[in-house]
């Protein structure tokens, strides 16, 4: 039997998450590849477009129920491929049926490529308001906000964050949110929040 130690160790060995990383995206073709009709294929597609948009995001929300396998405390890293693939898809089916927790968001909202896709949206936002009529209702404060929005635009990408996240398309999406779907609660944020 596995120590906590050991499979404390394990959750954080750069080979073993790695492991679980091509598991991970194994799953993922698998799904994108499944009927239409499969039950809770809409769930099941939106974690397959989560996990591959952040595989080390995904690794680290599974890897600890992982650890928790059986065949996984037996083996440790010496666990099978067939065992670790069984063990990361079982995590994966319990994820993709659990309601999205304040803990899921948070990862997300503090995840660096994540901030990093929702700066681009606060430039492309800003940027258009900078070329915008200026005879737009409310055009010189939303004017005003973009100069400054354009120049800072990480500080404000990371301020925004944990809004975006609660965005109903974001909040079931995760990291599958689409670029699209990421600019329209940008906006929406921004205009509720600062204009």
């Amino acid at each position: 039997m596995a120590t906590y130690l050991e499979l404390a160790t394990l959750a954080n060995d750069s080979s073993f998450l790695l492991r679980i990383g091509y598991a991970i995206g194994k799953y993922a073709a698998y799904i994108f590849n499944e009927s239409g009709g499969t039950t809770n294929h809409t769930e099941r597609l939106n974690w397959a477009l989560s996990a591959t948009a952040n595989i080390p995001l995904m690794q680290s929300l599974l890897v600890h129920e992982i650890c928790r396998d059986s065949n996984v405390v037996a083996g440790l890293e010496a666990v099978s491929d067939v065992n670790l693939q069984t063990a990361t898809e079982t995590a994966a089916n319990n994820r993709i049926l659990a309601p999205i927790s304040y803990a899921d968001l948070n990862a997300l909202a503090n995840d660096n490529a994540f901030v990093r896709r929702i700066q681009i949206a606060v430039g492309r936002f800003a940027s258009y308001v900078l070329n915008e009529d200026p005879g737009t209702p409310n055009h010189a404060p939303r004017y005003a906000w973009s100069r400054n929005a354009i120049l800072n635009t990480l500080p404000i990408a990371s301020a925004l964050a944990p809004t975006i996240v609660m965005n109903s398309t974001v909040a079931a999406k995760l990291a599958g949110t689409s670029d699209a779907e990421i600019q329209s609660a940008v906006e929406v944020q921004i205009a509720l929040l600062m204009l």
